[in-house]
């Protein structure tokens, strides 16, 4: 009985191996030179860190209160999920915050201005509004700060609490905080710091983990300092800019007003970073600068 013989080309595949091997090699040397390039960057970005450091401090020479202007500090809530913890943010915010150089006494017209701007469901009530209602247009904490709270009824969204606040601001600078936040005593002074010597649009400050460090809190802590730190870092040296990430961050109270956010998109800070962006906005980064965050609850 004959058997026949199947003839293997082995030619073609060794062609097809030849091809499989420089596509590997070539996505290697492109991840490869990706690193390289992230590396170089991160590096120049902190020489330049230093070197600005070194020109202008952090905080020591902060400019004095007539030089560096007034300042919004806006905290955009909804109030079902965030009632529990807004007075104490605000509390935060009123008392450990530093900005001014002296305290303000009650004839001087306010540096800073803290909004409280929430929505809620038609029928919801509770005690909180209560106390917010009382402390409205008053001026409180240690600095005697002026603070408001307004309540938008018509709102459904973040980017439409924020775009009616922004309204009725008239300080040169606005910072937007997210209610589960308490910024660093000195982070407010090390963003308006760069944004005055660097004349920036917006600053944007780095974000941890400050309670609620479990296994899932510990790998979103890892995940923040490796995106603030290291990774974009390096992005922003490469593109010569940066981002608004949502919170944590300073403007110009001007820009802002020059376009609204937009309130029917679920991630206002990125679509309104892109808009931003092509009306060639100055945003730069300030790691430094930090803010702490509550862990998810699950």
């Amino acid at each position: 009985m004959d058997i026949p013989l199947v003839l293997v080309d082995d030619a073609n595949e060794h062609e097809q191996g030849n091809a499989g091997s420089t596509l590997y090699l070539g996505a290697l040397m492109v991840a490869c030179s990706f690193m390289v390039v992230n590396c170089f960057a991160l590096l120049w970005f902190w020489i330049r860190g230093a070197v600005w450091r070194y020109k202008f401090g952090l905080v020591r020479n902060f400019p004095p209160r007539s030089k560096f202007g007034t300042m919004s500090i806006v905290l955009p809530c909804y109030m079902p999920n965030e009632h529990s913890i807004v007075m104490e943010t605000i509390e935060h915010l009123l008392n450990v915050v530093e900005y001014e150089n002296d305290e303000n006494s009650l004839e001087e017209e306010p540096t800073v201005t803290v909004y409280c701007t929430y929505n809620a469901p038609p029928t919801w009530s509770h005690p909180v509004e209560q106390q917010l209602a009382k402390m409205d247009n008053t001026r409180v904490g240690k600095w005697r700060r002026r603070f408001r709270a307004i309540r938008v009824h018509d709102s459904k969204s973040k980017a439409a609490n924020l775009n009616r606040v922004i309204e009725e601001i008239d300080t040169d600078y606005c910072v937007i905080y997210d209610a589960d936040h308490h910024p660093d005593f000195d982070s407010l002074r090390i963003m308006t710091n760069q944004l005055i010597i660097e004349d920036a649009d917006c600053i944007q400050g780095s974000t941890y983990i400050r309670e609620g460090l479990g296994f899932m809190g510990l790998m979103i802590d890892a995940e923040f300092f490796m995106n603030f730190f290291l990774l974009l870092p390096a992005a922003s040296t490469i593109v010569s800019g940066g981002w608004f990430g949502g919170s944590n961050a300073v403007w110009r109270t001007p820009f802002l007003k020059s376009q609204p956010f937009h309130p029917s998109v679920q991630t206002e800070d990125i679509e309104y970073t892109a808009r931003a962006l092509m009306k060639q906005a100055k945003i730069k980064l300030c790691p430094q600068s930090r803010s702490g965050e509550l862990a998810p609850a699950s």
